[in-house]
């Protein structure tokens, strides 16, 4: 909706909503320091079509709430420049209030309180904060405890810190009693810039809420074509008369060069194990940097990782929002503003999945028919409808020629594809465990740091040397056909029925045929499928796909995966026995579905046991660590409830090549 006009230009707009609210605060202000406050509410009606099909539509509603009163001694020749606004912590849940601080040209900080309630009066005033007489040009907010934070930043590029209530009683029936706690001169300053600062970031490292100790991360660009990263300690001492806040200390990190020109915007947004910093510049680039803080040093660490060109010229600003959307699906949305908008989305996720990746110590490459669909491949929701019906190994004794005509088809078209690029990226990423790996206990020199468990049967992993010593596969594979003497048993009874009884009487002996095995994926496939049917070599019955099929008691299909299990539950115990004792491991699904669980719920099974194994453990001090990285273009969720295990997953929704050539990506920045 259009507002009504301003009395001059509009310097700065910022909005802030309650927690679960469908009510926002929306701040307007500029030129001759006039400020407007409105209320957005979010309606939401419901039209019935005439096919009886309800349709939603959103409506934004907007009230005008009041505007500010300047005092007569202010100049009309200044204007505000920044603003930002926070909610306020109430008893009264009905009366929802914001504090407001916004900055003029005249180096003064304007305070309000400003409740969301329709009919009050038209104009309110402001506690006024004075600073210096440079300019405010920047201004952020940040709740710490029961407090809250403001920081400021100035033309001449210094950053002021004011402590401010976060929170407000219902007894007060106005902002007067409120501004009777609010403080005189800020609690620190320093110097970031050598030029003015023109934006800045904060955000609360530290989230215990029963610590004492507060850690906030300020970034700030300045005209000086720096970046200004700062981390102010703080120590929260609570009496029985009062609570406060002392300093206990600043560390400024500078990096020098970040833009070719004046920074016009920077954002701070959590990952999984740190902080992404983007900024932009007058230069028309919107630049991604990670930033670490060490626990032991309490240093900061940055890190440049890309940067992109913008659209937009004269750049004054930059915001973003993080999305988050069902089944856990995150994406930043971020705009930079100058003449016109561009907007920019991030997957937040890539960067949490990165950064487990680099850090852990053992790889799980939990893999379904999902990781294979880019190469071409089908997965079970897309198979022919006859699947179903030839995936019984019954179907060979009724009708071979359909049998075996229907597998030796799969096996032609896994032959005759190749691996897409994701698996190239898996190769490297064993590359990259082997090359990290340091052996702590004896048996570290044998144990490899990857392995990989998958229902696949399209052969693939088996096309590359480095995953065959380390490789599961619970279903087989369709490039081998074996003898069939063994579908006409059952747990070592022989089957009964008239076909059944027909089957087991051509059975000669099952001595030879135990490891009668043969490739069809050979040149000469062609003339191997046009046979009527392809028998075994030693019994003449007709062969069977190397595949566990549904309902299959064949005990050589069931001995030689059971084989591989074993070899994969062996690696997995040491695993889990190594997080018990600091060690961290990752378990990156790849395309496994719900309709298909098995190896999905692996995936489950070991990221609950080794956490168990982690938390139970009195050996060492450093607890262990699992991250569940779960890649889907669907289904990307984790499965149930249990807060537990959700906290220890990252969910990427798409396909797995292309998350895994964006993790690649992401792998080389680092």
């Amino acid at each position: 909706k259009e507002l009504p006009p301003h009395e001059s230009c509009v310097r700065a707009v910022c909005s802030s909503r309650h927690q679960n609210s469908k009510s926002s605060l929306l701040i307007t202000c500029g030129g001759k320091l006039r400020m407007s406050f409105y209320r957005l509410d979010v309606l939401t009606k419901t039209n019935t079509e005439d096919g009886g099909f309800d349709e939603k539509h959103h409506i934004l509603d907007v009230h005008f709430l009041c505007s500010n009163k300047l005092p007569q001694t202010l100049s009309m020749d200044h204007r505000m420049n920044a603003v930002k606004a926070i909610p306020l912590v109430s008893d009264d849940a009905n009366d929802k209030k914001h504090l407001v601080l916004a900055g003029d040209s005249d180096g003064s900080l304007h305070l309000f309180i400003i409740s969301e309630k329709l009919g009050q009066q038209r104009y309110t005033s402001s506690h006024m904060l004075s600073t210096s007489s440079r300019p405010i040009l920047c201004i952020d907010l940040v709740r710490v405890s029961n407090s809250l934070l403001g920081i400021v930043g100035n033309s001449a590029g210094d950053i002021f810190i004011w402590k401010l209530p976060g929170t407000i009683s219902s007894s007060d029936e106005d902002a007067r009693a409120f501004c009777d706690h609010l403080p005189t001169a800020p609690i620190s300053n320093y110097k970031a810039h050598q030029m003015g600062t023109n934006c800045i970031s904060a955000t609360a490292v530290t989230e215990n809420k029963n610590s004492h100790e507060h850690d906030i991360l300020i970034c700030s660009g300045g005209d000086d074509q720096s970046i200004a990263i700062c981390l102010v300690r703080m120590k929260s001492n609570v009496s029985k008369e009062k609570s406060f806040f002392s300093l206990e200390g600043i560390q400024t990190t500078i990096i020098e060069g970040a833009s070719s020109s004046a920074l016009k915007g920077v954002k701070l947004m959590k990952y999984q194990a740190g902080h992404l910093l983007y900024s932009v510049g007058y230069d028309q680039r919107l630049a991604i940097w990670t930033v670490d803080i060490s626990d032991i040093e309490t240093k900061i660490f940055v890190k440049f990782l890309s940067s992109s060109p913008v659209d937009v010229a004269d750049v004054s600003c930059l915001d973003i929002l993080r999305l988050c959307m069902g089944n856990r699906k995150k994406k930043d949305i971020f705009a930079v503003g100058g003449e016109g908008i561009e907007v920019f989305c991030l997957d937040p996720s890539i960067p949490d999945a990165v950064t487990a990746l680099q850090s852990s110590d053992y790889l799980l490459i939990t893999s379904g028919a999902g990781l294979s669909v880019d190469s071409g491949l089908s997965t079970f929701e897309s198979m022919p409808e006859e699947y179903t019906e030839l995936c019984n190994p019954s179907m060979l004794v009724e009708d071979p020629v359909r049998f075996q005509k229907f597998w030796l088809n799969f096996a032609k078209v896994y032959s005759e594809t190749q691996p897409h690029e994701g698996y190239y990226v898996l190769e490297r990423l064993f590359d990259m465990y082997s090359q990290k790996k340091k052996p702590l206990y004896a048996h570290d020199a044998q144990l490899s740091p990857c392995w990989i468990y998958s229902s696949n049967i399209d052969g693939y992993f088996r096309r590359f040397r480095c995953f065959r010593g380390c490789l599961c596969e619970i279903h087989g594979l369709a490039l081998e056909f074996r003898c069939a003497y063994g579908i006409g048993f059952a747990s070592g009874q022989k089957r009964s029925g008239r076909n059944w009884d027909q089957w087991n009487e051509q059975i000669l002996s099952g001595e030879q045929c135990k490891g009668s095995i043969f490739r069809v994926d050979d040149p000469g496939l062609d003339s191997i499928i046009n046979k009527s049917v392809v028998t075994c070599q030693h019994c003449n019955l007709p062969a069977r796909p190397n595949v566990l099929l549904f309902h299959d008691t064949d005990e050589n299909i069931l001995s030689d995966i059971s084989i591989q299990r074993e070899r994969y539950q062996e690696w997995e115990m040491m695993v889990e026995n190594d997080v018990s004792k600091g060690r961290s491991l990752v378990i990156l699904e790849l395309g496994c579905g719900v309709k298909v669980p098995a190896v999905r719920n692996e995936s489950n099974e070991v990221l609950r046991d080794s956490l168990e194994r982690a938390r139970s453990s009195q050996t060492t001090d450093q607890k262990g660590c699992v991250t569940l990285v779960r890649v889907n273009p669907k289904n990307a969720e984790p499965d149930n409830e249990e807060l537990d295990l959700a906290c220890h997953t990252v969910s990427i929704f798409g396909t797995a090549r292309r998350v895994l050539c964006v993790i690649d990506n992401w792998l080389h920045m680092f």
